[in-house]
């Protein structure tokens, strides 16, 4: 073995201990949390950057999770809070919604709701309970409102393609993210999973963007998340190009699941 892979070898355990630090410093709080509040956590998951792919050296941990309470909190004539926020401690992030609240917003087809049942850290779930949320999620899922909800955010971060003056790496990758996730609405079905590989995997030619993204990812886990960057000329026109495609006036089918299907899920989960 060559110092170099030697080296490479202890820091990846490093990081690998120190992530297993910190998912017990998650799970102990989330156990805080259903003694403090008197909730049961169905499912918890980190949502950002983290779970994005594309993490800064000093990310925060986003968790959010979803919670039920007890079945007589539900049949008082006031409503019990449907959110649960935390102030921030540390770099960790911490914030829930009841299970009411969740299917109210899989109704609507929420992308955020989508975006939490595939992320890929998984920091607490009963037993089944994303495979049959997802699953009756997917009823509801409309790519419309899927693609108004991506092109929003992008619309937000344009201001970093600006001819003039550096921006953050983290403005850059989000406005990316969420075209990705619009051109995902606008070209295919189902919900635009979570991963930032993925979506620029599915691009028509993903190594038009990944030639210029894959180094700037490895740049931006090294980094701060208030770290500047110069955009290339070349990448701001590839991606003014692409915003296009999305734009394309299109037909969607809309979603024909019965609310009947979400009282059923609610009624089953705060009865177990």
């Amino acid at each position: 073995m060559t110092l170099m892979e030697r080296k490479k070898g202890e820091k990846r355990r490093r990081e690998e201990s120190g992530m297993n630090d910190t998912r017990s410093l998650i799970i102990d709080r989330l156990q805080a949390v259903e003694r403090e509040k008197n909730v049961a956590i169905l499912y918890a998951i980190e949502s950002g950057s983290r779970a994005w792919g594309f993490p800064s050296a000093d990310s925060d941990y986003d968790v959010r999770f979803i919670y039920t309470r007890c079945k007589e909190d539900y049949l008082s004539i006031a409503d019990p809070p449907d959110t649960l926020d935390f102030a921030v401690e540390g770099d960790l992030d911490v914030s829930g919604w009841d299970i009411r609240k969740t299917l109210r917003q899989i109704k609507r087809s929420n992308a955020v709701v989508f975006e939490w049942l595939q992320s890929p850290i998984v920091y607490r779930e009963r037993s089944g309970f994303r495979e049959s949320l997802l699953e009756t999620a997917a009823a509801f899922y409309s790519p419309r409102a899927a693609l108004h909800h991506y092109l929003g955010i992008y619309k937000n971060y344009t201001e970093a393609l600006s001819p003039d003056g550096d921006v953050k790496i983290k403005k850059l990758f989000y406005l990316l993210r969420t075209l990705f996730a619009a051109f995902w609405a606008h070209e295919k079905d189902g919900p635009p999973p979570m991963t930032f590989s993925e979506l620029e995997n599915a691009l028509p030619d993903p190594g038009s963007f990944s030639s210029f993204t894959a180094p700037l990812i490895e740049k931006k886990a090294v980094t701060a998340e208030s770290n500047s960057i110069r955009i290339p000329a070349e990448l701001k026109e590839r991606i003014k190009r692409f915003s296009t495609v999305c734009l394309e006036p299109k037909d969607f089918r809309g979603p024909e699941a019965e609310a009947g299907l979400l009282d059923d899920f609610f009624r089953k989960t705060i009865g177990e």
